[in-house]
Parts: C-alpha cells; sequence; structure tokens
C-alpha cells in the first residue's frame, strides 16, 4: 500500500490568556497572522476568543523558527511576527496557564483505494486513512464527509454485494484527497517537508491558491469563494467560479489593507480598563 508524508516541521505552542481590558464585552474577532511558505522559516499565530472572558493565543513556527515553551519568551515571538498585532493585543494581558507546545503537524496519506486486493466486509475511515496539519482543521470534516459517502455508496448497493467494500473505500477517497491537496499544496513548500520535491501539479495548485488569496485579500466575493473550499463547505472547483475567477483576471479592484482590520473600538477595547 502507498504512503506518503508531507511535514512541515510545525511548532506550536498555545497560552490561555485573560481577555485584556474589555475586549470580552464585545463581539472581537479572531486574529490570525498566517505563515508565508515563500519566506521560511514560516511563522504565524492565532488569537481565538473563547467562553468565560479568555483568550486562546497560538503561535506556529516551521523548522528554524519554531516558537518554545518558554512562557518568558511567548509575547516576544509575537512581537516578531511578520505583523506584530497579536503580541500587541497580549502584551498586557494576564496568563491564565502555562506554555503547551505540540509538534504532532505532519500530513499523512495511506492509499487504500488503490491497494490491488481489498477484502470485502472491510473499510478504512478517518485519520486511518489521513490525518493533516491542525492549523487546517479538516480531521473531523473529512471524517464526516467519509462517512456521507459510505450511506451514499450503500443505498446503491447492498452492503454485502461483491465490490462494495472497494467501492466504499474508493468513495471515502474523494473527500480526503480535496483536503490532502489544499493542506499539502501548502506545506510541501517548507524546507525539508518531503524527501521529494513538490510534483508540478502541486506547484501549479500552490500558484493558484496564492493568487487565489490574494484576490480574496481585496475582493468580498473571491474571499467567499476561498474561505467556502478553505473550510471544505464546497469543492475546489468553487475557485474557479465567477466570484473567483472575475476578479482574478481583471485585477484587484482596492488596493491592500495597510494593517490589521481591527476597529478603533476592537483596539480601544484591549487598553480600557473593565
Amino acid at each position: 500500500m502507498a504512503e506518503r508524508e508531507i511535514d512541515a516541521g510545525v511548532t506550536y505552542a498555545t497560552r490561555l490568556f485573560r481577555a485584556p481590558g474589555t475586549a470580552a464585552d464585545i463581539a472581537f474577532p479572531i486574529v490570525n497572522v498566517q505563515a508565508n511558505p515563500a519566506k521560511p522559516p514560516g511563522r504565524g499565530g492565532v488569537v481565538l476568543p473563547a467562553e468565560g472572558g479568555r483568550w486562546m493565543v497560538t503561535l506556529a513556527g516551521t523548522r528554524g523558527g519554531e516558537p518554545t515553551g518558554d512562557p518568558e519568551a511567548f509575547t516576544d515571538f509575537a512581537l516578531a511576527l511578520d505583523d506584530p498585532v497579536i503580541g500587541e493585543l497580549i502584551k498586557g494581558a494576564e496568563p491564565l496557564t502555562g506554555v503547551v507546545t505540540s509538534r504532532s503537524t505532519a500530513n499523512r496519506r495511506r492509499y487504500y483505494e488503490k491497494s490491488a486486493h481489498w477484502p470485502d466486509g472491510f473499510t478504512v475511515l478517518g485519520d486511518a486513512v489521513a490525518g493533516y496539519n491542525p492549523v487546517y482543521g479538516h480531521g473531523i470534516t473529512v471524517a464526516a464527509q467519509s462517512a456521507l459517502a459510505v450511506r451514499d455508496t450503500l443505498r446503491a448497493a447492498g452492503i454485502t454485494a461483491p465490490g462494495t467494500a472497494r467501492r466504499l473505500q474508493r468513495a471515502t477517497a474523494r473527500p480526503v484527497g480535496a483536503a490532502w491537496d489544499l493542506a499539502v499544496g501548502q506545506d510541501a513548500f517548507y524546507p525539508g517537508a518531503a524527501d521529494t520535491p513538490p510534483t508540478l501539479l502541486e506547484r501549479l495548485l500552490a500558484r493558484f491558491v496564492d493568487r487565489a488569496v490574494a484576490t480574496g485579500a481585496r475582493n468580498p466575493r473571491a474571499l467567499r469563494a476561498l474561505l467556502d473550499v478553505m473550510s471544505l463547505d464546497r469543492p475546489a472547483t468553487r475557485l474557479f467560479s465567477a466570484d473567483m475567477l472575475v476578479p482574478m483576471l481583471l485585477g484587484p479592484k482596492r488596493p491592500p489593507l495597510p494593517g490589521p482590520p481591527l476597529t478603533d473600538t476592537e483596539r480601544a477595547s484591549v487598553t480600557s480598563g473593565p
């Protein structure tokens, strides 16, 4: 059975903070600084407002730029990102926990659907087929989509019919492949991610996704198409819809944002008293 692993070498460091100022009293947005494969080591982070007036803050870095478990270095790492917004938001916040790190971030896929022989009455789903870098949040979604593929296949053929197990395995490979292409299209470009360089298809896909991201940053309709695909809500063909292709071909109508799109109210809430 064929297997493949793409490991961008990402280390994650997570810490809980009390939401600073009065930020817990408003609908404070998720703040994300995305790592850039074109500028290794890739570093990024996210602020995720959570229940109980807390913020979950996760920082990430690839080989040569990893965050550590040192609490004293956490905010400094955030301030050193390409945009220091996360560090600026948490530098006055009260930490509620220590720093927890994780390095289990490889993308791994087993191509069961390509096996020459497959036993009847046996199907493999979920993480046993593929696991993804958790930054993409695709694992549970793919497992659910695979379960739906099993349901639809069994509606068309009896569970005991010869060859049903093979049809099930091939059907469940489709949502797995869609999420895999999205994840690998980014992670394969970090140094040391794989024993072999990205394939031509992966390079072309990465270039197109980069163009889609740049277009989405300046066009709301294109952004919606991009998020539909990245969240696995719609198939990748959504990126070839008019919502994406028209603004991509015509070029941006808006200049890039000069900085993170936080409102004055959101920024003020971080430093205001309770």
